[in-house]
């Protein structure tokens, strides 16, 4: 969006790349002439200016002694001047920013965007949700003067392969102003490719482009706005996100390039950076680099698998801080941000609240769906001295970590709790939910104890189900669904320790013949095989024996003669007496119910 910037790590820091446009990108502004004022951290100031190249693109480098301040970009296209937003002068990348003719002005310095006084995210950059799955990416249209979304507009998604031509996708908004676009992650989208979203959001404006992204590991999202956002109260200042990991054809194959920055994107250098090669057969590598003082740490030489997945570690000060997990390509390396905080271990710093959904389910078990969040204060991540363990209630079995706390909740499948596997950032809502079962007899005791501060609780039942004990008052109708058939039940704060019990009733039972009929059929099933079991070896024994004799007979009657032989049939003989008393010992076997006995052989009569 024109006057905008973002930082580019493809851009080197102390460099700031102004691109002027008198349209689409097929009309560059080629030889406008840029200003850029300059501001630096102690409040010197400096004006400079450059002209724009065939592409319409003016840079500034040599800002190395700006940096912790900030710059203003403008340019005059024929007595219409456009100013950029203040541009921020940071110390991990350059950065980038487009004037367009037509587009109206920033806001003055000091001043909020009208996105952001709308409290949506930055137009044109794209960001993780979880709601969606992996593959699909939506796109808001949005008038922030109106305040809601745009219908019917166009939206068009680039797709640039690593290898052969762009695919384009087109999709309308619906009435909301969304646009959907899934499949993303199939077959048709090679991995490493390059999306590039755009629109035309009213008629006879620029188009608006995005950022170029890759697909992420979750579903994501971006908008487009026209208009300003009414004043409103002054939001929190928002931290930028951090920029996840991203194939870039600007780094050589098996090389990855890391940015290691602190809470205020000031580079963080002399930290240990290893990256982790994971294995489909569960082999892993690691690769190691140091970050530099301008916070960066460039790692080669690693083995690039396809079917391998990577994650970026940073130990800072005792603490783990991660990246998503990413892919390598063949033909390209990646680039990544990690932030890291210093860390507190204080509890009181902690703000928790959690909603347990409850619902009946097969074979007398009750299901809990915990949602659980937690937000720490201050400026300091949470990392406590031990493993913090985040747990189910009292007998849970089948536990398991929702997928959107999978990337801080470190589960072993068959354990009933989960460790925090990396601090939890200050100032950000952090999603820790997990689920698991309980047994009942149509009444379920749920006794679950926080580990951190609980500063508000809740529980949501199906209406056919009643909570008889645990909650501060009656049922309401769901605060975020009241028409939902699902009662809320407020169960107020608890401090860390303090346990929450909860007794469900009116659970769905099996009936009990039907358990008494099983447990019978089980038994008999057992006795039949046992009696089998016993029965089966010794008959096994004795046919070994009887046929060890057989062959013992046979054996001697060819032995022949000479000492040789006889001395053979002496050993044969003794170890057919052996076998003899073996049978003996082993007892007649048992006759079946009418069998006949056995006639003794008539000896053969002599010939002559």
């Amino acid at each position: 969006m024109s006057g905008l910037s973002r930082l580019d790590p493809e851009v080197a820091a102390g460099t700031v790349t102004v691109r002027c446009l008198l349209g689409g990108f097929d009309q560059p502004a080629v030889g406008a002439e840029v200003k850029l004022e300059v501001t630096a951290g102690d409040g010197r100031t400096e004006t400079r200016t450059a002209t724009a190249d065939g592409e319409g693109r003016a840079t500034f480098a040599g800002l190395d002694g700006f940096v912790g301040g900030q710059a203003i970009a403008s340019v005059d296209f024929d007595g219409e001047v456009v100013r950029s937003r203040e541009i921020p002068l940071a110390a991990s990348a350059g950065s980038r920013v487009m004037l367009v003719k037509g587009a109206p002005s920033a806001a003055p310095v000091g001043g909020d965007s009208g996105a952001e006084r709308a409290g949506i995210p930055e137009p044109g950059k794209p960001f993780s949700d979880p709601r969606f799955p992996k593959g699909t990416l939506v796109i808001g249209a949005l008038d922030l003067s109106a305040r809601r979304g745009l219908p019917d507009v166009e939206v068009r998604l680039e797709i640039r392969p690593p290898e052969g031509e762009a695919i384009v996708r087109t999709a309308k908004t619906d009435r909301e102003g969304r646009a959907l676009f899934d499949g993303l992650d199939g077959e048709d989208v090679p991995e490493g490719s390059v999306l590039v979203a755009e629109a035309t959001l009213r008629e006879g404006e620029p188009v608006q482009r995005s950022v170029e992204f890759n697909v992420a590991e979750q579903g994501q999202a971006l908008v487009f706005t026209v208009g300003q956002a009414s004043a409103s109260p002054a939001a929190p200042t928002r931290r930028r996100p951090v920029m996840p990991p991203r194939l870039t054809p600007t780094v050589k194959a098996g090389a990855v390039r890391v940015s290691v920055v602190d809470a205020d994107d000031q580079p963080v250098s002399q930290q240990t950076v290893e990256i982790t090669q994971f294995d489909v057969t569960g082999a892993q590598s690691a690769y190691e680099g140091v970050s530099g003082p301008d916070g960066v740490a460039y790692l080669e030489g690693i083995t690039v698998n396809v079917d391998a997945a990577y994650q970026i570690e940073v130990d800072y000060k005792g603490a783990p801080f991660r990246s998503s997990l990413f892919r390598l390509h063949e033909s390209m390396g990646a680039i990544a941000e990690v932030r890291v905080f210093p860390t507190t271990s204080d509890v009181s710093r902690i703000r928790t609240a959690a909603q347990l959904e409850i619902a009946g389910r097969e074979n007398d078990l009750a299901q809990v769906t915990q949602l659980y969040q937690v937000f720490v204060d201050g400026d300091e991540a949470f990392w406590p001295g031990r493993p913090l363990k985040v747990e189910g209630g009292e007998g849970a079995i089948g536990f398991v970590v929702m997928e959107r706390a999978a990337p801080i909740l470190e589960h072993n499948d068959k354990a009933p709790f989960a460790t925090l596997s990396e601090p939890i950032p200050p100032g950000e809502v952090v999603d820790l939910s997990f689920a698991y079962l309980v047994e009942h007899d149509g009444e379920a005791t749920i006794r679950w104890t926080p580990t951190l501060p609980l500063l508000e609780g809740g529980a949501l039942l199906p209406k056919e189900l009643n909570l008889a004990k645990g909650a501060k008052g009656p049922p309401k109708p769901p605060p975020q669904a009241p028409e939902a058939p699902y009662d809320y039940y407020e169960l107020g704060p608890r401090d860390a320790g303090v346990p929450l019990e909860l007794v469900v009733e009116g659970l769905p039972v099996r009936p009990r013949i039907y358990r008494e009929l099983g447990l019978g059929f089980g038994l008999g099933i057992l006795g039949i095989l046992g009696i089998v079991l016993l029965r089966s070896p010794r008959r096994g024994v004795r046919e070994r024996l009887l046929a060890r004799k057989r062959e013992l007979v046979e054996l001697i009657m060819a032995a022949g003669d000479g000492d040789d032989a006889q001395e053979r049939r002496m050993l044969l003989a003794l170890e057919l007496d052996r076998v003899i008393r073996q049978l003996e010992a082993l007892g007649e076997p048992t006759k079946a119910a009418g069998a006949k006995p056995e006639k003794p052989e008539k000896p053969e009569k002599p010939t002559a």
